[in-house]
């Protein structure tokens, strides 16, 4: 018994520390990678809603351009110069939002590539601490009650056969697994009881689907870098 107890002991230290990984990793992804891929994305929701609006303005003061033109009978008038000046403003400004789109996608992909590390790190971490919370909780179950349980299972539920032989089917054991089996099965809607004491991951914007690999990561970069090239060289 004295040893279950130290391992017990041993189990709780575990718990404690992975329980402060668990906090390490998950400060460290909310308020770094995490945090920053999110605004990103923000900001590219912001650009699209922009480039939108700019461009709806471009194809009323293009349209307004042309009636204008043909009203005045091809003369260049003051509401044709207005709308003119209306269709180039929103072009340049369409011209430098695409611009601006073009270089968040390369920071959000670098954005991704760093919070894809820190999420594998935050979920290590917290399966770990998972992990740890789960043998603690089994230590403590068996601490106050392993012996009893033991006692129970190594009953012999017959003395003997006829022979005067014991029965190799004679031990508790199995039927005690059986039952425990039994009740752990009706138990399994609640088979994530840690998640009151070290909570849930939480990766924000990212979903678990969207983690990308080393490699994965490696080569959407390279990807990118190239169409950079081959943008700049059309230019």
């Amino acid at each position: 018994m004295s040893k279950l107890i130290q391992e017990c002991e041993a189990a709780k230290s575990a718990y404690h520390e992975a329980l402060a990984a668990l906090e390490v990793a998950r400060r460290s992804y909310e308020g770094g990678p995490g945090r920053r891929l999110a605004e990103l994305q923000k900001n590219i929701e912001d650009i699209k809603l922009a480039i939108s609006e700019h461009d709806q303005a471009r194809q009323v003061a293009k349209a307004t351009l042309a009636g204008a033109m043909r009203a005045a009978i091809g003369q260049t008038t003051k509401e044709a110069k207005d709308a003119l000046v209306v269709r180039r403003n929103a072009e340049d400004m369409l011209e430098q939002y695409q611009v601006l789109a073009n270089e968040l996608d390369f920071e959000t992909i670098e954005a991704r590539i760093a919070a894809s590390s820190a999420a594998r790190l935050y979920i290590a971490a917290y399966d770990h601490a998972a992990r740890c919370w789960a043998e603690l909780n089994a230590y403590n179950l068996l601490v106050d009650c392993g012996e009893r349980i033991a006692r129970a299972m190594v009953v012999r539920r017959n003395a003997g056969n006829d022979n005067g032989l014991v029965s190799q089917e004679s031990h508790c054991r199995d039927f005690i697994v059986k039952i425990l089996d039994r009740l752990a099965t009706e138990l399994e809607a609640n088979e994530f009881p840690f998640t009151a004491d070290i909570g849930v991951v939480d990766l924000g914007l990212l979903a678990r689907s969207d983690i990308l690999s080393p490699a994965e990561g490696s080569r959407m970069l390279a990807q990118k870098q190239n169409s950079a090239v081959l943008l700049e060289h059309a230019a």
